[in-house]
C-alpha cells in the first residue's frame, strides 16, 4: 500500500517551513506522496455557504493558502524520494502569454 498525505496549504500554519518540517519528517518516515491543493482566490464577503458543507461558512483557513507550484517546487528541493503532486490546478492561472511573431 503507497500512503500520501497533503502538505500544510492552508492558514496559519500554512509557512514555508513548516512545508519542509512536514515533507522531510513524512520522507524519513517512508511516506509515497504529498499533495497539495490549489485555491488562490477567496471571496471577500461570501454570499453563499460553504458548497461542501450547506449551512456552514467558508473555512478561515482559505483566507491565507499558498500557491501549490510555489510549494511543490520549495518541497521538491529538499526532499529526495518522495513523490509530489497536485489534486486539482486550474490552469488559466499559469498559461504563458502566447508569443508575439517577429
Amino acid at each position: 500500500m503507497k500512503l500520501g498525505f497533503g502538505l500544510p496549504m492552508a492558514g496559519e500554519w500554512a509557512t514555508p517551513q513548516n512545508q519542509l518540517r512536514v515533507a522531510r519528517a513524512a520522507e524519513d518516515l517512508g511516506y509515497h506522496s504529498l499533495w497539495v491543493f490549489q485555491r488562490l482566490l477567496y471571496a471577500l464577503k461570501p454570499k453563499g455557504d460553504y458548497p461542501p458543507l450547506p449551512g456552514q461558512p467558508w473555512p478561515k483557513a482559505f483566507e491565507r493558502v499558498m500557491d501549490p507550484i510555489v510549494t511543490l517546487t520549495w518541497v521538491a528541493a529538499a526532499t529526495r524520494r518522495v513523490r509530489l503532486g497536485a489534486s486539482v490546478l486550474i490552469m488559466p492561472f499559469y498559461t504563458l502569454r502566447p508569443r508575439h511573431a517577429p
